[in-house]
């Protein structure tokens, strides 16, 4: 089983990855990363954006460059969280 530290590390290292090429290179079940993706998003590590034909141009999704309908999710290393608690 994949661990959340391997999907952190891997999306960190790629900067923005579509959901199948993270389920093709970790080899993990999609319902299992959709669970830790979903955990590493409300952690504010990583943004998910649902790309399509139209989007994949780059102008709406931080230059994806993917053809695909997938999500792609996109490492936020540089954003500074602000509570407002």
């Amino acid at each position: 089983m994949i661990s959340l530290i391997t999907v952190r590390n891997t999306v960190r290292d790629a900067k923005v990855i579509s959901f199948s090429q993270l389920t093709q290179y970790l080899k993990c079940e999609p319902r299992w990363l959709t669970a830790l993706l979903d955990e590493l998003i409300l952690r504010g590590k990583v943004e998910r954006c649902d790309s399509s034909p139209s989007l994949a141009c780059g102008k709406h999704c931080q230059n994806c460059q993917t053809q695909t309908t997938d999500p792609v999710y996109k490492w936020c290393e540089n954003k500074i969280a602000i509570s407002l608690c």
